[in-house]
């Protein structure tokens, strides 16, 4: 059987742009919400752009990784010190956004 060559994977060869560090963030919010996620996978998603832009003692430094669970209020004040923000859509599909457009309609 032949050796199967792996390679380490280190989630910095993944933000390397603005949407990138958006796009993983997202993602990261998009777990917890679907599933019963630990919410320190957006705390981990936080430090890796954070040392992916070069500030990694920003988290540090705003108190973020002194908190089991990490509270919102900081989650938020990192990002936005990273300078990203969050923006809330509905969730496809909800019955929510039915009841919404149908009374639009």
């Amino acid at each position: 059987m032949a050796k199967v060559k792996t390679t380490p994977w280190n989630i910095l060869d993944y933000l390397k742009t603005p949407e990138d560090m958006a796009g993983h963030l997202e993602a990261a919010f998009e777990e917890m919400a679907l599933e019963e996620c630990d919410p320190r996978l957006v705390v981990w998603i936080v430090k890796a752009i954070a040392e992916a832009k070069g500030l990694p003692q920003i988290p540090q430094e705003l108190g973020l990784l002194t908190q089991d669970p990490p509270q919102f209020a900081t989650v938020l004040k990192v990002i936005q010190a990273l300078g990203l923000h969050l923006h809330v859509v509905p969730a496809q599909g909800s019955e929510e956004e039915a009841e919404i457009g149908a009374t639009r309609a």
